[in-house]
């Protein structure tokens, strides 16, 4: 894939659409285009609404490949995930990795109605944090995370997830890019919701220069 990539023509910006685009995909692409050291522009392309069936049949957790950062065994480990409408996964993912403490960014600003099972009290987790974010603002997504996160770096082992809205995933990138210790998870699935959203708002579409992640490899 590094051919590729090293064939682009640099002297044009690519644009580069992740509105559809699973999140293992964009973490990927953003990694070669970063290695070459290509210039392009993100757009992001809000849904107009999302249906009610947003988790089936999720898959197996993975970590990314070329970023699961460096795991100590003998360090406890958090989990942080960018919470958006899929809520179920959370369940998922802690059942999955038994953190020793789970961090929820959980979204303040949401642009379609939520799902009717929308509770985020987390009962069943017994240990952890829940903080409130604008997930679609990068630059909010990052200071959390630089908030929150990074005091936790020496000690704990951390994990990080996407479940928001793509464009928090970029500053998820951002973050484990500016510390490679940590890993990135993504939490997929088996079965295709055809109806997991529909449209798009034209009030928010979302852009982010190469610029903003300023990190070549």
């Amino acid at each position: 894939m590094t051919k590729v990539f090293n064939s682009l023509d640099n002297q044009h910006n690519a644009i580069l659409n992740i509105s559809t685009m699973p999140r293992n995909m964009i973490f990927s692409v953003l990694h070669f285009l970063d290695k070459v050291g290509f210039s392009y522009d993100i757009k992001y392309y809000s849904p107009y609404k999302h249906g009610k069936d947003l988790t089936r049949n999720p898959s197996k957790p993975q970590l990314i490949l070329q970023h699961g950062g460096i795991i100590y065994p003998e360090k406890k480990t958090i989990l942080v995930i960018i919470l958006g409408h899929d809520i179920k996964r959370v369940h998922q993912l802690n059942n999955f990795f038994e953190p020793f403490k789970i961090f929820i960014g959980l979204g303040s600003k949401h642009h379609t109605a939520l799902p009717e099972d929308y509770d985020t009290t987390f009962e069943d987790i017994n240990n952890k944090e829940i903080f409130k974010i604008n997930s679609f603002s990068h630059e909010d997504v990052l200071n959390k995370l630089n908030s929150e996160v990074l005091p936790l770096l020496e000690e704990y082992n951390i994990l990080l997830c996407s479940l928001g809205p793509k464009i928090e995933a970029i500053a998820i990138y951002k973050f484990h890019k500016m510390h490679p210790e940590t890993a990135l998870v993504y939490a997929p699935s088996k079965d295709y919701a055809d109806d997991y959203s529909e449209g798009i708002n034209l009030d928010n579409i979302k852009s982010i220069s190469s610029s903003w992640i300023g990190i070549n490899n």
